[in-house]
């Protein structure tokens, strides 16, 4: 399971800005946090029995 910071640094890396000049942790965060909630939605859809946890203003919250 990847953790927030993983994939962060990925976003990064796929953007070709290894050093998070421009994609840092600050900028990246809250598009991660959609996405999981976006997942978190399909999930519900799906009456799934996964859950995830989202990082809040340095919380963590689960889902599902």
């Amino acid at each position: 399971m990847s953790t927030t910071s993983e994939i962060i640094d990925m976003a990064a890396s796929l953007q070709n800005d290894t050093a998070q000049s421009d994609y840092t942790d600050n900028a990246v965060l809250p598009y991660v946090n959609m996405a999981m909630n976006e997942l978190q939605e399909l999930f519900e859809q799906n009456n799934s029995e996964h859950f995830i946890y989202i990082v809040n203003n340095g919380n963590i919250e689960k889902h599902g």
